[in-house]
């Protein structure tokens, strides 16, 4: 069996002010119960390029953490991302327990936030980058 993590969206995400995008999170397989049962999931977010429009909290990530155990595994959860500043970040996830804390895959996407509220001011910010 191969353990992962997977989001839906699984691209980049542009928020724009006032706005919220939520987020499927999904694991490949159960928790083991050898090791521990349960996996602990924690989000964050961080600089993606060496440039003026990385920014780290420009997105506010509610739960900052999830928890899947063998009875819940099974079903998605869902994490809230909302818009904060104009910028750019790298969103990831970090899994301890259950075996995931060894997963090779770990996803992640790219957060642009713009205050435009149509994909020109984000396309123009991402143009920059």
């Amino acid at each position: 069996m191969s353990l992962g993590i997977s989001f839906r969206p699984s691209h980049a995400i542009n928020l724009y002010k006032g706005t919220k995008v939520t987020v499927q999170v999904y694991l490949w397989g159960p928790p083991l119960k050898q090791l521990g049962g349960s996996t602990k999931l924690t989000f964050r977010t961080s600089d993606r390029f060496p440039d003026s429009m990385n920014c780290t909290d420009c997105v506010q990530i509610e739960p900052k953490s999830l928890v899947f155990t063998s009875n819940n595994w099974e079903a998605g959860q869902t994490i809230t991302l909302t818009y904060l500043n104009d910028g750019h970040s790298l969103f990831t996830v970090d899994s301890t327990g259950g075996g995931y804390d060894w997963i090779q895959y770990r996803p992640e996407f790219d957060v642009l936030s713009c205050t435009g509220n149509d994909e020109t001011g984000c396309y123009q910010n991402w143009r920059m980058t």
